[in-house]
């Protein structure tokens, strides 16, 4: 992959580590530079809140996740943490947002099956991102597998308390206990207790959202730019790169 090129750039740790294992990364020439975020978009105030508009009432804690529908997600796992919280909290519910595809069929399927059918919302696309985040409580990234996960930032930028399965990009971002929670892939029961815990313990929810957007402005699209413009000038250093 890397034979032709000067310089490959990965979105994470965790995909230079996937495609050089795979003998498809010259590790010398490769670079790590991560996605950014236009944080001002995320730290302002925007509208009013969703939840009179989705039917929410006010006291109901609103779980919240955001990215297309596909298998990679694994909102079946996010459907079967649900069935295990829903008897210990009754007022918790579950919104999802992300272009439909036919699964969305097989994830009501499951909701009905698991009697969580009357916790989750489905919404689709929706391009009112900074408005969705300041609705939900806790944000939560329930996939099996992560190139970075731009949503994260985005919830943490929002000053959200954020949950997400150790499925590559996500490490790249969070350390645990410190700015979110990491849990393994595929255990409903480990998202659920973290799903619980930040729900129980707002002292720490509080702790980690706070982090979470320190954390966030790492993750800039000024920094993301900044670093391709330094990487250019290492390759090319007589041409000077500017912002326009």
């Amino acid at each position: 992959m890397n034979a032709c090129s000067d310089r490959v750039v990965y979105v994470s740790h965790s995909l230079l580590r996937h495609f050089a294992k795979l003998k498809l990364a010259n590790e010398a020439k490769s670079v790590v530079i991560h996605n950014g975020i236009d944080l001002d978009r995320f730290n302002q105030q925007v509208g009013s809140s969703l939840r009179h508009e989705l039917g929410y009432a006010g006291d109901d804690i609103i779980i919240g996740s955001i990215g297309d529908i596909r298998p990679p997600k694994a909102y079946d796992l996010l459907i079967r943490a649900a069935a295990i919280l829903t008897s210990r909290i009754d007022n918790i519910k579950f919104l999802l947002v992300g272009s439909e595809t036919p699964l969305l069929n097989d994830l009501k399927k499951l909701c009905r099956d698991l009697g969580v059918h009357n916790k989750f919302m489905f919404l689709g696309f929706r391009s009112d991102i900074p408005n969705i985040l300041k609705t939900i409580d806790v944000y939560v990234l329930s996939s099996t597998t992560e190139g970075f996960s731009l949503s994260t930032v985005e919830a943490m930028a929002t000053g959200l308390p954020v949950i997400c399965t150790r499925s590559g990009g996500p490490e790249d971002i969070i350390t645990h206990g410190k700015d979110g929670l990491l849990v393994p892939p595929n255990d409903p029961h480990s998202l659920a207790g973290a799903i619980f815990e930040l729900i129980t313990n707002r002292t720490l929810a509080t702790r980690l959202s706070h982090e979470a957007q320190k954390t966030a402005r790492l993750f800039s699209v000024h920094s993301m730019v900044g670093q391709y413009e330094a990487l250019y000038n290492r390759i090319l250093p007589n041409y000077t790169w500017r912002h326009r």
